[in-house]
């Protein structure tokens, strides 16, 4: 009788041990939940320094959290945030109200997960951006290679630049190209999507360049 008790607590035992082991979690079953957005990963203040930076831009306004690591910035936080309807045009605040609720938005999300901001950085072209059309022409003999369709470029560009200079009474020296894009090509009167691969006499671009100072004003 002793023996079929002691047998009957080691299989009481045993049935405990198996209901009390732990389940076996795949990395597949969490990885959609964090996809999901159901599991969060918290910050923890580590007592650092963050800079917060706002970067105010005619489509969105993007804020980043960084800390100050030993001279190292690493990035612990971001969030970005459309313009809910035309607030800025060419870099420049139209409707101030509605782009800075779009600015506090973006704030209070990243303040929720690392903490309090006081203070940021910001990048706001305004007044300083301008954006610049101008047209350079060539004389080609043989095939249109990709160097001289993006020389053609680079001088359509420059051209842009000195046409800031004349119309808006300002040293485009201290201005730089942040960005241009090609309105149309032309090789012989005729308009083209590219000029690579073509042949013919005079080839001719018209681009639109924008321009910021090195330093932005606030």
């Amino acid at each position: 009788m002793a023996d079929k008790i002691i047998d009957g607590e080691q299989n009481s035992v045993a049935q405990v041990h198996k209901r009390e082991r732990p389940k076996k979690i795949s990395a597949d079953s969490i990885v959609p939940k964090l996809r999901r957005g159901r599991a969060k990963v918290n910050y923890r203040d580590n007592g650092r320094e963050k800079i917060f930076a706002l970067d105010i831009g005619t489509r969105s306004v993007i804020g980043i959290v960084a800390e100050d690591d030993d001279g190292k910035l690493n990035i612990i936080a971001t969030h970005r945030l459309e313009h809910t309807s035309r607030a800025m045009l060419d870099g420049q605040i139209h409707d101030v109200p509605q782009v800075a609720e779009v600015i506090i938005r973006v704030k209070n999300h990243l303040a929720e997960k690392v903490g309090e901001l006081k203070s940021a950085a910001i990048a706001a072209a305004g007044r300083a951006l301008y954006t610049m059309t101008a047209e350079a022409t060539v004389e080609v003999n043989g095939v249109i290679t990709d160097e001289i369709q993006s020389s053609l470029n680079f001088a359509a560009i420059q051209l842009a630049q000195s046409q800031l200079t004349l119309e808006k009474k300002i040293d485009a020296k201290i201005y730089y190209c942040v960005g241009f894009s090609i309105i149309n090509y032309e090789l012989d009167g005729i308009r083209l999507k590219s000029l690579v691969g073509q042949r013919g006499k005079v080839a001719k671009t018209k681009v639109i360049a924008t321009f910021l100072p090195r330093q932005v004003p606030l």
